[in-house]
């Protein structure tokens, strides 16, 4: 398992506690985040920038307010 995967993965459970259902690999390799309320949050394979778990931490906070 990759390192990012692994930081993905803790940070989903995290942020999103009970909500958060499994990541899964798209067909492109990034990664899909599944929430329980059926949403789910993209992010790429890769941590280009240093920002990317932020983001991905805004975005699931995002989809679990709708």
């Amino acid at each position: 398992m990759r390192k990012h995967l692994r930081e993905l993965t803790a940070l989903a459970e995290s942020t999103a506690g009970k909500m958060f259902v499994n990541i899964s690999v798209t067909s492109s390799n990034h990664y899909r985040i599944h929430l329980a309320n059926g949403r789910s949050v993209v992010t790429g394979s890769t941590p280009s920038d240093v920002r990317t778990i932020r983001h991905v931490r805004t975005n699931i906070r995002k989809q679990m307010e709708k």
